[in-house]
């Protein structure tokens, strides 16, 4: 890095992570950075879901992620996966068995939020489905989903709190893993501060 660099902390430095494999895409491991996107459509919606995921992808996107929020928007989610030229990606409302059912029908990458996916022996199920199907899982922290006790502690969705409940939730998987190579893990969606914070103390792939 040179003296411009170092001194503007521009273009940033990139750390050594691990390797996470969404479909064919590789993301950290000193992979180049990859596009991801998410689409607006209801999921329910198999026709209009994939026309905004091919559009996506002409645009340059990689990877394309998708929401699960009801059994409703699992109807196509299968038909989406087959016709999609990216990997899709299965982002879970709450409902630990809309992640199971989304593994089944094809996801490269599952996203939860463990604040409110439910106790242990949920998550658990989630990450053994991953782990037999071999794809990552994505851990999503945000304000919606902070603990009580974080709420209480810094009086409102801070960065120190995210950061907080980003590790504990990586804790929290970490500790019903038998295998933790299986199932890359990681914080990803933190505001900017919090991730300066947790890439201070974390070698994670941020997918």
């Amino acid at each position: 890095m040179d003296n411009a660099s170092q001194a503007t902390g521009f273009p940033p430095q990139r750390r050594a992570t691990q390797a996470v494999h969404v479909g064919e895409v590789t993301i950290g491991g000193g992979a180049p950075v990859s596009v991801q996107t998410m689409t607006k459509t209801d999921t329910a919606d198999a026709e209009a879901t994939l026309r905004q995921t091919r559009a996506a992808a002409a645009a340059g996107a990689q990877v394309v992620r998708v929401a699960i929020p009801s059994h409703q928007a699992l109807d196509g989610f299968a038909q989406i996966v087959a016709g999609s030229p990216v990997p899709i990606v299965a982002d879970i409302h709450f409902d630990y068995r809309l992640a199971l059912a989304a593994i089944e029908r094809g996801a490269a990458k599952i996203r939860i939020n463990p604040g409110n996916i439910g106790d242990d022996s949920r998550l658990g199920a989630v990450l053994d489905a991953a782990g037999e199907a071999g794809i990552p899982v994505r851990l999503g922290i945000n304000a919606g989903s902070l603990e009580q006790d974080l709420l209480d502690k810094y009086g409102h969705p801070t960065a120190e709190a995210l950061c907080e409940s980003a590790f504990r939730s990586i804790q929290r998987a970490e500790k019903l893993l038998s295998s933790p190579s299986k199932h890359p893990m990681c914080p990803p969606q933190l505001p900017p501060t919090a991730y300066l914070r947790a890439k201070a103390t974390c070698r994670c792939t941020w997918a």
